[in-house]
């Protein structure tokens, strides 16, 4: 199975909510979110298949 990482995102907390949402339905760890105002770009290359949000 591949590995899932979810980056996103957020000004107003919107995105992040989703990013969780997300990660619950597609049964993707905790430690798999990453908020890219908080994280290293070395972060990205553990991962097979990134979902990234973003705000509008």
């Amino acid at each position: 199975m591949e590995k899932i990482g979810i980056f996103y995102g957020s000004t107003t907390g919107i995105t992040e909510s989703v990013a969780y949402r997300l990660a619950e339905l597609m049964h993707v760890k905790k430690e798999d979110l990453h908020d890219v105002a908080r994280s290293k770009p070395s972060e990205i290359g553990q991962y097979d298949l990134l979902l990234l949000g973003s705000s509008t």
